[in-house]
């Protein structure tokens, strides 16, 4: 921290990299450990917002861009399931969204392919050294107002966002077109890439349980004919799969939590119903918690199971229960309504609409819990194409603090009784209980 930023001496203060050069890379991000200090942390982000930082009694500014560069160790699929694309920084950076959000792009390494021979040219090229001093002349010019003469960029770019892109798109130009002529044609596709670059960091955000970054649908329009274009990231797929997957009885989708690191995760439930004497079992080793909250689920199916609907004595069936996890969370939480849901639907034979989600907790005497974090749960389903979610009554309050966009097109359905929601999920009908 000293180097890049200087230090206080008696006599004055000495000046650090960041005043020296106009680029500092940090090289496998994996090892800035000395970042992870808080006040070495906060240094970094009153710099990268502002260009200035403190270091004794006056503010002192500097130009120098930063670049950080790190190896994706995951597959980008597992990588964007399992966690977010800024795991390679050490943990306290990595989870610091007001630093992340200072990022004006993320490049996708990914995409670029491994350095060959036959990459290289045989004919001349500048010198490296000459190179770099064009680069730094043309530092003093700005394109930043280029995208206002031909596109206007939509209302999901923030303040934040805007000066990232254009900052993006006009270094872009200079390199292109570093003798300043260019028109729609040649902004157009950089406009594209720096959005692209600059959403991969929004999406990022996002997948943190950060709700405030929730709208990451990037457009722009050209002035003159007001046709939007939306703006995606290749690896971001839309998993709009609830909406159309066919379910079984038995089988829902619900939102719950990793008890670990509190991540918001989609789950399945599936419950098979067998021919047997009344055990209620799961079909893969137990984690976390969820054998606990099959427990009770279960004794509250048996308290209650005629008023449920259930035709059958519970004696008959031997249920096996299985967690789908498609976000790989360490110790699955927060699922005791869904099994109570997807017990019923198996013993009664009766299938959930799709597009439902279900979300909830109960407690050992089977009274409904509230869940925190509505907006993060609500996200989670939408995100995967949820057409209804049913939460409990002790939620609507909270409510209030969501975003209109964000549950435009979802029914979402309160209960205060695992049985008003059954009520509501699966009707009051009874059908024929076959296996």
């Amino acid at each position: 921290m000293p180097n890049l930023f200087g230090r206080n001496t008696p006599k004055k203060t000495e000046p650090g990299l960041v005043s020296q050069w106009d680029v500092i890379a940090f090289d496998e991000v994996a090892g800035l450990d000395r970042v992870s200090d808080p006040q070495a942390l906060q240094i970094f982000k009153d710099y990268m917002e502002s260009g200035a930082y403190s270091r004794g009694k006056d503010p002192i500014t500097a130009h120098a861009s930063m670049v950080f560069e790190g190896n994706l160790d995951l597959d980008v699929q597992v990588a964007l399931r399992t966690s977010h694309l800024f795991c390679p920084f050490p943990a306290r950076v990595g989870h610091d969204r007001a630093f992340l959000d200072r990022f004006h792009a993320y490049l996708p390494g990914w995409e670029m392919p491994r350095m060959q021979t036959r990459m290289f040219g045989s004919s001349y090229g500048f010198i490296v050294d000459y190179f770099a001093g064009v680069l730094q002349e043309l530092r003093t010019a700005s394109h930043a107002t280029a995208i206002d003469r031909w596109f206007v960029l939509n209302s999901a770019v923030d303040k934040r966002d805007d000066k990232a892109i254009r900052r993006t798109v006009s270094g872009l130009l200079k390199l292109l077109h570093p003798h300043g002529e260019y028109g729609p044609q040649d902004v157009e596709p950089l406009l594209l890439l720096a959005m692209e670059g600059r959403r991969r960091v929004k999406e990022q955000l996002k997948r943190m349980d950060g709700l405030e970054f929730w709208n990451t649908r990037f457009a722009f329009r050209p002035l003159d004919n007001g046709q939007e274009r939306e703006v995606p990231v290749p690896e971001r797929s839309e998993e709009r799969f609830l909406a159309s997957t066919v379910l079984s009885p038995g089988r829902l989708f619900c939102v719950g939590r990793d008890r670990q690191n509190r991540r918001t995760c989609l789950f399945r439930v599936e419950v098979e119903k067998l021919p047997g004497n009344g055990r209620c079992q799961l079909a893969s080793p137990n984690r976390g918690n969820v054998g606990d909250a099959l427990h009770i689920a279960y004794d509250q199916v048996k308290k209650n199971w005629t008023d449920l609907g259930v035709k059958d004595s519970l004696v008959q069936w031997d249920l096996r229960v299985q967690i789908a996890n498609p976000m790989e969370a360490e110790e699955p939480s927060l699922l005791g309504v869904p099994l109570f849901v997807a017990l019923v639907s198996a013993l009664r034979g009766q299938a959930l609409a799709n597009g439902v989600v279900v979300a909830g907790e109960m407690s050992v005497q089977g009274n409904v819990e509230g869940i925190d974090a509505v907006g993060e749960v609500l996200l989670i389903a939408r995100e995967n194409g949820a057409l209804r979610v049913t939460l409990p009554a002790l939620c609507e309050a909270e409510m209030a603090g969501i975003p209109r966009e964000l549950i435009e097109g979802l029914s979402i359905f309160y209960y205060a009784k695992p049985s008003e929601l059954i009520t509501h999920v699966l009707g009051s009908r009874t059908d024929a209980s076959s296996p």
